[in-house]
């Protein structure tokens, strides 16, 4: 490829690193390597930064994965294929298990801390949702936290993290504040697949608050709406769903 040179040169290396990349990662790196250097700014180039940063993280060269990435984010985030590459980024990182533990995650916020503000965001709400849908609540309120912190004001990408730190919340001693969160959400801020996770959190927290609202007193008596209202623990109801206190202690 290199004694080729220029563009026909570049589509060789990768046609190349396409061959080897099963039995030589390594190898397929070079030559995606190869490919960017003889097509500088190019489509050809682009590409070759993408399957290169697969190939890395596939094969656990996590140093290279970050530098690459980081090289990817900064020079082609405007890029009409920069979405489609955060998400299968996410997709990347998530089967690499940062998102296993906060211990495990804080790797990754150390990761992101060198991308911009609006993919730090992305991958966060990403994180977010994919740890809720399995059951790691500690990350999703982590994650959802981070988000909301980089999202705009009154912005649906502000609604979503919202939703997620409230959801991750529901089934703890924030319940009260986590209830009240979901029904005051504007769902048509949410994406499709968002307002169905809202209508399964809403009868969630029907099913825990039923119970709490008809557990006895110490008079033997039942509590309603106004009774449970008036007995709540100060301490239960926060300024907002997303204060966080999940930062791991060093």
């Amino acid at each position: 490829a290199m004694s080729v040179g220029g563009p026909l040169g570049a589509q060789l290396a990768m046609a190349q690193s396409a061959l080897a990349v099963r039995d030589d990662p390594a190898e397929s790196m070079r030559l995606l390597a190869v490919a960017r250097l003889l097509a500088p700014g190019t489509l050809v180039e682009e590409a070759a930064l993408r399957r290169e940063i697969f190939v890395a993280g596939q094969s656990g060269a996590l140093e290279r994965l970050e530098f690459l990435a980081v090289q990817y984010l900064r020079r082609f985030r405007h890029s009409i294929y920069a979405g489609n590459f955060r998400q299968r980024f996410a997709v990347l990182l998530t089967a690499l298990d940062f998102d296993g533990d906060l211990e495990r995650f804080a790797r990754l916020e150390t990761m992101l801390a060198r991308f911009d503000a609006e993919s730090r965001r992305d991958m966060y709400l990403f994180f977010a949702r994919h740890s809720l849908i399995n059951g790691r609540t500690a990350v999703a309120r982590r994650a959802s936290t981070l988000a909301h912190g980089l999202s705009a004001g009154g912005s649906d990408a502000e609604e979503r993290a919202t939703f997620y730190a409230a959801v991750s919340q529901i089934a703890t001693d924030r319940f009260a504040l986590a209830a009240d969160t979901l029904t005051d959400l504007d769902a048509g801020k949410l994406p499709e697949a968002d307002r169905l996770l809202l209508e399964a959190a809403l009868d969630l927290a029907v099913q825990i608050g039923a119970p709490m609202a008809l557990a006895p007193t110490e008079m033997g008596e039942t509590e309603g709406p106004a009774a449970t209202e008036e007995t709540e623990p100060l301490d239960v109801v926060e300024a907002s769903i997303v204060a966080d206190d999940t930062v791991p202690t060093p």
